[in-house]
């Protein structure tokens, strides 16, 4: 290191009059150094500080670099010299440096766990620009180096926080990474990047996702802007809108309909006003499944409704239950049942989208239709808009093979289940998951108002239920004489149709021991040969049951009409 052993022994001893005989004989660093450091940075390195006073009080440039672009301050920082540090800052030296590595003063402070080399500087003008070799901003070296302190004012002189390092990450990457959650969420503040890709095409939010906090960043997001509507700040919302101009990703959490989500809820038409120029925000679902068109409806902003059907959106849009718009309007209009006046607000957006054909057979996940929920919330005005609508099918089951017919007698709702059997649009005749139709619904349920109404609107007598029986075999065995009655008002059945057992509706009129049914039967042509799967016909089962009047009246019949 030393030439001179008494050069040597004077630095060793810290003497200042090493600066004076240097001066003195006039060295030059080559003549007394075996490096090209100069005595100030020797004093600085071994903490000589008697000698950098001297040298530093006497030095006319006090910003000379060394040859790896090094300033005295750097050095300070880095050998951990706090009093020389503080000196020089005393003498003004300049601050934006660069060294080779082209790291600034801020990685020096960064690298130095002694937090007091920072508060010495942390009201000076030191330029926050600027990347090393790594890539790594002033930012990014400071996390890495756990120091928060310097982060954070980095963060209040505008760092620029969505820069990328040589892999790609910005510091949220290496917060999130980190499980640092709070430093995060402070980080999204100031405007980092949930979707910003590394060069693995990693974002923040796929860290999130895989460390398993993925939704109380999404929260967090959506509070902070929220709280950005809250204060009325403009200015930051439209950067954001800039910031995320390009994320088309509406699976995740999507910054620009999440602002047009808030322009509704706080009523900013100025913001709603800049969103509208996107079509795509109006024609997708956020990752809670929704529309903006359908956040109009929950928030009650009925005039934003109304600008978006304007806006050629798509009413379609289905949620994560598969359910549309018109689900949330029939809701919403049963929570507001006993409100006329907004009820008629909402009657107004139905109106609207089935002018602009809506598709109202679209089921949910539960199979249903939005009549089938009209019904079932018993809205009257709601299933007369409905049913009236052209493209309504009311043959729709829902996944307990119920249509819209079914619930309504369900229900009990009989004006409703009228005026669709009047509108001679549903299939009066299908099953349910337990095959019954409404007929026998009503024939077990004794209501022979509505077995006459089916009747008369045209329900087949022929269907066979379980055990392959009619509805006339079953009202036999269930002796019940006036639905029997109303069917034979009819007369537009098959008499000699066949159950699984080959038994016709005479056969169980005589198991039945029913003389009135088995003359009626008789009477409609019912033919008393059929044999069952025994080889059974109706006379032998009479006999077999000592039934002789039963008996006369078959064997009458056949005489009659001349059958053996």
């Amino acid at each position: 290191m030393f030439k001179f052993r008494k050069v040597k022994r004077m630095f060793e001893d810290d003497d200042p009059r090493l600066y004076y005989y240097l001066e003195n004989q006039k060295f030059t660093i080559s003549d007394v150094f075996k490096d090209n450091e100069d005595l100030i940075e020797k004093a600085i390195k071994n903490h000589k500080n008697t000698i950098a006073e001297t040298a530093i009080t006497y030095c006319d440039n006090l910003n000379k670099l060394n040859e790896n672009n090094q300033s005295y301050l750097m050095l300070a920082v880095k050998h951990d010299n706090f009093p020389i540090f503080k000196l020089l800052l005393e003498k003004g030296v300049e601050l934006n440096v660069v060294d080779n590595n082209k790291e600034s003063l801020w990685f020096y402070l960064a690298n130095n766990p002694n937090s007091e080399f920072f508060a010495l500087v942390s009201d000076k003008d030191i330029e926050v620009k600027g990347f090393n070799l790594e890539g790594e901003n002033a930012l990014i070296y400071a996390y890495k180096k756990g120091r928060k302190d310097i982060c954070l004012h980095l963060l209040d002189k505008q760092i620029f926080v969505i820069h990328i390092d040589k892999y790609g990450n910005t510091v949220l990457h290496y917060a999130l990474w980190n499980n640092d959650l709070e430093f995060s969420y402070l980080l999204i503040e100031y405007g980092a990047h949930i979707f910003s890709q590394n060069y693995d095409q990693i974002t923040p939010m796929d860290i999130a996702k895989e460390k398993g906090f993925e939704q109380q960043l999404r929260n967090k997001i959506v509070e902070y802007v929220d709280s950005l509507f809250k204060a009325n700040d403009i200015e930051r919302i439209n950067m954001l809108l800039l910031d995320y101009a390009d994320n088309q990703d509406f699976t995740e959490l999507n910054i620009p309909f999440l602002i047009a989500l808030l322009s509704i809820k706080y009523d900013n038409k100025a913001i709603f006003e800049k969103v509208w120029r996107n079509p795509d925000l109006f024609n997708a679902i956020d990752y809670r499944g929704k529309s903006l068109l359908m956040y109009c409806i929950e928030l009650g902003r009925l005039v934003y409704a109304l600008k978006i059907l304007y806006l050629n959106s798509n009413i379609n849009l289905c949620d994560f239950d598969n359910r549309t718009v018109l689900f949330y309007i029939i809701e919403r209009i049963y929570e507001y049942r006993n409100d006329q006046k907004v009820q008629n607000e909402y009657s107004i957006i139905i109106d609207e989208l089935l002018d602009r054909h809506i598709d109202v057979n679209i089921q949910d996940v539960n199979g249903d239709t939005v009549l089938m929920l009209a019904i079932k919330l018993r809205l009257p005005r709601v299933i007369d808009q409905l049913i009236q609508y052209p493209d309504i099918d009311l043959n729709i089951s829902n996944n307990d093979g119920k249509t819209a017919l079914m619930l309504a007698y369900e229900m009990e709702d009989y004006r409703t289940f009228q005026q669709i059997i009047i509108s001679r649009k549903a299939d009066i005749n299908k099953m349910d998951n337990d095959h019954k139709t409404l007929l026998l619904l009503a024939l077990e349920d004794d209501n022979l108002e509505l077995f006459d109404l089916l009747l008369k609107y045209g329900a087949d007598l022929d269907i066979k239920y379980e055990g392959g029986k009619t509805i006339l075999m079953m009202a036999i065995n269930m002796k019940k004489t006036r639905f029997i009655v109303k069917i034979f008002e009819y007369l537009n059945f098959d008499v000699d149709i066949q159950d699984d057992t080959g038994k016709t509706a005479l056969i169980h009129a005589v198991l039945n021991n029913d003389i009135k049914v088995v003359e009626a039967l008789l009477k409609c042509g019912a033919n008393p040969n059929i044999e069952d799967k025994d080889k059974n016909t109706a006379m032998l089962y009479a006999l077999s049951r000592e039934n002789f009047e039963i008996a006369r009246i078959i064997k009458t019949y056949a005489e009659k009409m001349g059958v053996n």
